[in-house]
């Protein structure tokens, strides 16, 4: 799914920019560590997503629902920057996995009833 793509490879910036913006700021190492890890398996499971989207989206997801459970825990702990951005944009990141997903399953029982 293209659109779905887009919308993981630019996560994937936004969180690499945050770590590294973590890093000059803060001197936090493990913020640059944790999001170079997190943005490149995301653009990895971007680019293998043709052949197993499946894989790929669910690793994704994972990430997603891992960094928001951290972000929720670090803005309900007083953390406002950058739990709350970086908060919604996994939340919104698991909102267009979830409609994705629900869109090929769609796709699949139309198909199954021609």
């Amino acid at each position: 799914m293209l659109w779905l793509n887009v919308v993981l490879v630019l996560y994937a910036l936004a969180l690499e920019a945050g770590g590294v913006f973590g890093f000059l700021q803060a001197k936090s190492l493990p913020s640059l560590i944790i999001s170079s890890i997190a943005s490149t398996v995301i653009l990895a499971m971007v680019i293998i997503s043709g052949k197993k989207p499946s894989l790929a989206y669910t690793i994704c997801l994972a990430i997603a629902v891992t960094l928001a459970a951290f972000f929720g825990y670090r803005v309900a702990n007083g953390s406002v920057m950058p739990g709350i951005p970086a908060l919604a944009m996994s939340l919104i990141v698991i909102a267009c996995i979830a409609v994705a997903h629900q869109k090929v399953k769609q796709e699949r029982r139309e198909r199954q009833s021609q």
